[in-house]
């Protein structure tokens, strides 16, 4: 799990945020397996469990997906004409205004962004056999299979990379 700082953000699939430096985004971040710090706000995106498609959140918000990536990026560093006004970004996802107290998270595809859960793994109608929130499940061998994206919100990453666009 790992803390968000505050600022606005774009929830989708990054590579729609990005143009020419797409390429450096990703060395920079060893595709997505580290977050990436920019003026104080993160870059973090997670692998969805089966690649490309169209995601929802519980709020019924559509999440499609051309990078096999769901994750957040800053406002600022988004480099598609229009920015945050870009009538296509806003139909690629949402922006989202971050505060105190908000973490993203990954347990193998399935995705926590705040209040945000976008299930890529769990099936709708397994949900209520299997809730992939619920620590009291925990998997004997969770050590063995610990997905090399999550961050640690009490240790942050050594692996943060500053990005000056």
């Amino acid at each position: 799990m790992t803390k968000i700082p505050k600022g606005r953000y774009f929830l989708g699939d990054v590579c729609y945020c990005f143009g020419k430096s797409w390429g450096d985004i990703l060395d920079k971040t060893d595709f997505f397996n580290d977050a990436l710090e920019h003026n104080g706000q993160l870059l973090i995106a997670f692998g969805t469990a089966y690649g490309d498609g169209t995601y929802f959140d519980q709020f019924g918000n559509k999440f499609p997906v051309d990078a096999g990536l769901i994750g957040l990026t800053p406002v600022s560093m988004i480099e598609k004409e229009g920015g945050e006004n870009s009538e296509w970004l806003k139909s690629a996802g949402i922006f989202i205004d971050v505060g105190e107290d908000f973490y993203a998270e990954n347990k193998g595809g399935d995705m926590k962004f705040g209040p945000h859960e976008i299930l890529t793994l769990t099936e709708e109608e397994d949900e209520e056999e299997s809730d992939p929130w619920d620590d009291d499940e925990e998997d004997e061998d969770s050590n063995d299979n610990e997905d090399k994206s999550e961050l640690d919100k009490e240790n942050p990453p050594n692996n943060l990379t500053t990005y000056d666009h």
